[in-house]
């Protein structure tokens, strides 16, 4: 798995040019270059990646809504790669998953959204800078999303 070292070098990497980013590939491997989607499967994924502690008593202790979004955010961290919105810049696009819940039990449907006015209807630590990363996350961490918004 990835190190804190490694962290750097792939947020170096985004956004270096080709040769600094063919240097980065032969210190550190072609896993620099993996989609983040490659590397985050779980919640443990997430902190080795942001080099948080999983086991931390924040994480364990609490109601199950608190620890959720504690979980999420860390889960969006390691999916944004570094990325940080910038709620100045009506352009850019922040995505986040959509759910739509039921009786029946909970469905979800996925969306983007650009955030051209002053209110949000999720927590600016949930987004994502894409769609893919948004619909990612809600299907791969369905159940932590579940406690986040029902328990």
């Amino acid at each position: 798995m990835q190190t804190a070292q490694t962290l750097k070098a792939r947020r170096i990497y985004i956004s270096a040019n080709a040769d600094v980013q063919d240097a980065l590939i032969k210190i550190f491997g072609d896993t620099i270059i993996q989609k983040t989607t490659a590397i985050v499967k779980s919640f443990l994924d997430a902190c080795e990646l942001t080099g948080i502690n999983a086991f931390d008593e924040k994480f364990t202790s609490g109601e199950p809504d608190e620890i959720a979004h504690r979980k999420l955010k860390v889960i969006a961290e390691a999916l944004n790669d570094g990325w940080q919105p910038d709620w100045d810049n009506k352009s850019e696009e922040k995505h986040y998953p959509w759910f739509y819940m039921g009786s029946a039990g909970a469905g979800f449907r996925l969306g983007g959204c650009v955030f051209d006015f002053d209110a949000s209807r999720v927590g600016s630590r949930l987004v994502f800078r894409s769609r893919e990363l948004a619909m990612y996350a809600a299907t791969q961490f369905l159940d932590l999303y579940k406690d986040y918004y029902t328990a």
